[in-house]
């Protein structure tokens, strides 16, 4: 009777290491699949935060009373308007069974400040209302942010930030002031 050894051939170990190795081969590949997907989020977020903090600017700019920053053809970096205060104005809408005494769309009790600017931690909307001041967050990451009055009522609103693979990137919108 011969004795058999246990184990494994020369074949049969190369073959296991073939197999580990195209293994270890997907299992690298689905890795970088991933983190390209990862950094791909991160950017369409960042463009999509642009896009939203650009037209909720645009929307108080176009339902402002006046524009106190910058002049019709000046630059800025911040962006201050005046416009009217919803909560204080529910009932004194320019509506003759509704308004009591004399209706003055100017009167200081009824209107408030907002003011878009980068902070350190991104575009700012601050509304100051009788004395208090709100800050709500709108983006963040970004470098600048810039507001251009054309000298026609229209305002050119430009964001500028960092991708994630250190391009730069910016955003532009027109705006302009309705008319009352």
């Amino acid at each position: 009777m011969k004795k058999q050894r246990g184990g494994t051939s020369l074949i049969e170990t190369l073959v296991t290491l073939w197999m580990i190795g195209v293994m270890l081969l997907l299992v690298a590949e689905l890795a970088k699949n991933i983190r390209q997907e990862s950094v791909y989020n991160k950017d369409h977020d960042q463009r999509m935060g642009a896009h939203q903090a650009l037209e909720r600017i645009g929307q108080a700019l176009r339902s402002s009373k006046e524009i106190l920053e910058p002049s019709l053809s000046g630059s800025s970096h911040r962006l201050r308007l005046q416009s009217w205060d919803p909560s204080s104005n529910a009932g004194r809408l320019p509506n003759p069974p509704a308004t009591t005494g004399s209706w003055t769309a100017d009167d200081p009790l009824y209107l408030n400040e907002r003011r878009f600017e980068v902070g350190s931690d991104g575009v700012l909307l601050c509304t100051t209302l009788a004395g208090s001041t709100e800050s709500i967050r709108l983006l963040g990451d970004l470098e600048s942010f810039t507001v251009t009055g054309q000298g026609d009522g229209t305002y050119r609103l430009e964001l500028k930030w960092v991708d994630s693979k250190g391009k730069p990137r910016d955003l532009v919108r027109y705006s302009a002031v309705m008319p009352i």
